[in-house]
């Protein structure tokens, strides 16, 4: 079952370690957040502004990101595995040894991000 947590989360919330699997976050401001460790595994990110969110060692596995903004985002170490990334914006994300395996990154804007040692196995480009 899924969640409806649909809330706008305040600038620099931490929110380390918080488990949302499958959570509803469609449309949420999580400008600043911080994620780090956080289970978003089914995750549903449409449109959401993640702006400059720390999401380092998350599990966003199967989430739903597409239309995203990540613009600075730091994501290092996350695993976005047959996540759902199209139209998402990664302007300036660090993405060091993230694993993007089978994700689907249809006209995501990578522009200035850095994506060293970041597994893109059979990712849709």
């Amino acid at each position: 079952a899924e969640v409806d947590i649909s809330w706008t989360v305040p600038f620099s919330a931490w929110l380390q370690g918080m488990d949302r699997a499958g959570a509803w976050l469609c449309q949420a401001n999580l400008t600043g957040a911080r994620l780090e460790g956080a289970d978003l595994t089914k995750a549903l990110l449409h449109g959401a502004d993640l702006t400059e969110v720390r999401l380092d060692g998350a599990n966003l596995t199967d989430a739903w990101l597409d239309g995203a903004d990540l613009t600075d985002a730091r994501m290092v170490r996350a695993d976005l595995t047959e996540a759902w990334l199209c139209e998402a914006n990664f302007t300036g994300a660090r993405l060091e040894g993230a694993d993007l395996t089978e994700a689907l990154l249809c006209e995501a804007n990578f522009t200035g991000a850095r994506l060293e040692g970041a597994d893109l196995t059979e990712a849709s480009l």
